[in-house]
């Protein structure tokens, strides 16, 4: 199975300039965060798909989704959304083209250089939850999005024949938000059976929030897995302080027009 990650590592994408917001994160004394640039989407333009006749698809969309964090000079960003036959996990969502997006899984992956080795974080969206959570009614939800974070781990984010630990629940900050999760790591990943090597080993945590009532599920870590030991945490945990949700940037789907009859019906005698 073509996971998120194996995309990523692959480099089944191209990725393209990083977004960058006149927000400026948690300071560290390792990260350098330009506050004084024009807030800015990234368009389906910087994504180019590469070989996929014989993997599971990339599929460029203008769904783009509604957040904005600072990255540090030097991060990438990329985006598309992945088909997912997937029970509970599919969108509902439309492209401003009106095209639904039913069984499609949005993401955004966002990468570059931190201390001792790479970042990414690799945001999904807009999925449903296994359990139902009524709009406007977070109570007892953050059980479900912890469930639905780590279900996302194991079969969408990286190989579910990896080894996989998850830590006990904790909260992590989204920017203002807090969100439910767990610092996790999948080591020994095999071979796929197309001789594609397996996954490398990495380390970091997920975080899962719901916000006006569409799930957000943020994966975090560093590669080499011995990276997250050092100041890589904390240069990490000051991009996710900037990020802001931001739900204007989500399309408007075109008005249905309606069609009125013309002229008078004739009675039937």
């Amino acid at each position: 199975m073509r996971t998120i990650q194996t995309l990523v590592v692959i480099s089944l994408f191209v990725f393209g300039s990083a977004l960058t917001l006149a927000q400026t994160a948690s300071p560290t004394p390792t990260l350098t965060l330009d506050g004084t640039l024009t807030p800015e989407a990234v368009g389906t333009e910087d994504l180019e798909p590469l070989g996929t006749a014989e993997i599971d698809p990339l599929v460029i969309t203008d769904l783009i989704a509604p957040i904005r964090i600072a990255l540090p000079e030097g991060w990438l960003v990329g985006q598309a959304v992945v088909p997912d036959d997937l029970p509970f996990s599919g969108t509902a969502l439309q492209t401003s083209e009106g095209v639904g997006a039913f069984g499609l899984l949005p993401f955004t992956v966002y990468k570059g250089p931190v201390t001792g080795g790479t970042g990414y974080i690799i945001l999904v969206w807009g999925f449903r939850n296994v359990t139902s959570v009524s709009p406007g009614k977070e109570s007892g939800a953050q059980l479900f999005l912890r469930g639905d974070g780590i279900r996302l781990l194991n079969v969408i984010i990286s190989d579910p024949d990896c080894n996989i630990g998850i830590d006990v629940d904790r909260e992590f900050a989204v920017g203002e938000q807090v969100a439910i999760g767990a610092y996790w790591a999948a080591i020994e990943c095999p071979a796929l059976a197309d001789g594609t090597p397996g996954l490398p080993d990495s380390r970091g945590w997920f975080a899962v929030t719901r916000q006006n009532d569409l799930n957000f599920a943020f994966y975090v870590y560093t590669e080499p897995i011995v990276a997250l030991d050092g100041a890589a945490q904390t240069e990490l945990q000051a991009i996710m302080d900037s990020v802001v949700f931001d739900f204007s940037l989500l399309p408007v789907p075109a008005p249905t027009e309606t069609v009125t009859p013309s002229g008078t019906p004739t009675a039937i005698p």
